[in-house]
């Protein structure tokens, strides 16, 4: 039987999906670029992912979940992030919550028009105004989303001098999170290095476990409208652990109380 080639297996159509993933293979980060070819094991190892949450005895063909074909960005960063803003504004403009799977984070600065409160789950602040000569490296993503909007951050434990945090706020628990819609931006590297591979590891970080119950009390007090899942390397275990965390992120949405 021939499976296609999409989130699960999926084969929602565009018109009457509640979700649509976004593939992007992209780097910009010169000597880091393991994150570039992660889309597409992010894909292929969701195939493999079982059908079937125990955890929350939920059917995952339940889940309505387009795929769309892979974005292939442009070689300059800027020109990137303006074609990503336009993809997210068109599937915003038909209702529905997108999905994009990274590659580099900095394509989570697409976001940056089209939502006012951020979630960010990373190991670092990202708050440098600019970054081996580029406004739109990686470690940019916080300082251009906090010129547009409120932005938090939970997972954080690396911070450099030159990082500047008057307009985010760190947080401990989804408690000081005063906004209830939010643009939810996961960077894998917010879990500790031992249990994925990605772009820029950084010791004694987040368990899956404590992971799923912070997304958990999110999706229960929140309301979640963007998702974006950035800096895996392509590497099978790290691209099914990712798999099966936006499977209970989705899940976790559909069973709330919005």
């Amino acid at each position: 039987m021939l499976q296609r080639f999409s989130y699960l297996g999926l084969e929602t159509a565009f018109e009457e999906a509640e979700f649509v993933v976004l593939p992007v293979p992209y780097s910009n980060s010169s000597g880091v670029e393991c994150a570039r070819e992660f889309p597409f094991e992010f894909i292929k190892q969701s195939l493999y992912t079982p059908g079937y949450d125990p955890q929350y005895n939920m059917d995952l063909n339940k889940l309505k979940v387009h795929t769309m074909d892979f974005y292939f960005p442009s070689i300059e960063p800027k020109k990137t992030i303006e074609e990503l803003s336009f993809l997210l504004d068109y599937i915003k403009s038909k209702n529905k919550i997108p999905i994009m799977i990274g590659g580099d984070h900095s394509i989570t600065i697409a976001a940056k028009d089209h939502y006012s409160s951020f979630l960010i789950l990373d190991a670092h602040l990202d708050l440098f105004n600019e970054y081996m000569g580029s406004e739109h490296s990686h470690a940019c993503v916080s300082k251009r989303l906090s010129e547009n909007g409120t932005v938090y951050i939970w997972g954080a434990r690396e911070r450099e001098l030159e990082e500047d945090l008057e307009n985010v706020k760190v947080i401990e628990s989804a408690k000081e999170i005063k906004e209830k819609e939010l643009y939810l931006s996961l960077d894998l590297d917010v879990l500790d290095p031992s249990l994925v591979k990605v772009q820029t590891p950084s010791p004694n970080g987040k368990t899956f476990s404590e992971l799923i119950e912070f997304l958990e009390t999110i999706n229960r007090e929140k309301n979640i409208v963007g998702i974006d899942i950035v800096e895996g390397c392509a590497e099978p275990y790290t691209a099914q652990l990712a798999t099966r965390i936006l499977s209970k992120i989705l899940i976790q949405k559909i069973i709330s109380y919005f």
